[in-house]
């Protein structure tokens, strides 16, 4: 009896702005639908999913906007690297992405591009966009933790 091993989680591009501009309250993993030259770029990690975002359309998760580079060797011409990609989700969460979209300030973005055994995945955020307030406020708490954790390092050596 063989046991199928689990290969460790291998990110190959993360959006770090996404949690700073958007309060994400839901995340879903989901796959993507790739053709043989984007996954060897992905394996070079030629990705940039920043200006990304999740459409649902005619009951299809599309990722917009992301970039997906050929690989080096690649002889490929006519490309569009920022071209749609669909996403591979149940259809019961299409449905419940599609309707929070449609709610007043709700977005859908990508948070991680990764490979989880041999698979490209996509880590989905579902979030509402950040006040300039709400920022400012989050940098505030981030220096004042930073400072105590300072403080108690000196404090102890």
């Amino acid at each position: 009896m063989s046991s199928k091993k689990s290969l460790p989680k291998s990110v190959i591009a993360i959006n770090r702005g996404a949690t700073y501009h958007y309060d994400i309250y839901k995340k879903i993993k989901a796959g993507i639908e790739l053709k043989g030259y984007e996954v060897k770029g992905l394996r070079e990690k030629r990705a940039n999913i920043v200006d990304g975002f999740i459409k649902v359309v005619n009951g299809e998760a599309f990722l917009m906007n992301t970039y997906i580079g050929v690989p080096s060797n690649a002889k490929i011409t006519n490309y569009d690297s920022r071209r749609a990609r669909r996403l591979l989700l149940h259809k019961r969460e299409i449905r419940w992405i599609d309707t929070e979209l449609k709610k007043k300030g709700i977005t859908a973005v990508p948070l991680e591009l990764f490979w989880e055994n041999n698979l490209a995945k996509l880590l989905i955020g579902v979030g509402k966009g950040k006040k300039k307030y709400d920022k400012r406020k989050q940098i505030i708490e981030r220096e004042i933790k930073r400072e105590i954790q300072k403080a108690l390092k000196y404090e102890t050596i």
